[in-house]
């Protein structure tokens, strides 16, 4: 079953020099080079157009795979 889900992407500097990667108001992801960041917002956004099903939870999980990913490291 497809729905439509509103989800607004957008990147904000951090203060540590970063780039987050927001869906509204929570940070997905931060990234150290801008030019990176706008590609994955634009292909966030992208996905979105293109499949419906794609929720919020996919990208927390995926958060979460990367959080882990970090700890490893």
């Amino acid at each position: 079953m497809k729905q439509e889900i509103a989800m607004n992407f957008y990147v904000k500097r951090l203060a540590n020099g970063r780039f987050g990667i927001y869906k509204g108001q929570v940070l997905l992801a931060t990234i150290g080079c801008s030019q990176t960041c706008q590609v994955i917002v634009q292909m966030l956004q992208a996905r979105q157009c293109a499949n419906a099903d794609f929720t919020s939870w996919d990208l927390e999980r995926s958060r979460d795979s990367i959080k882990q990913f970090e700890q490893v490291s």
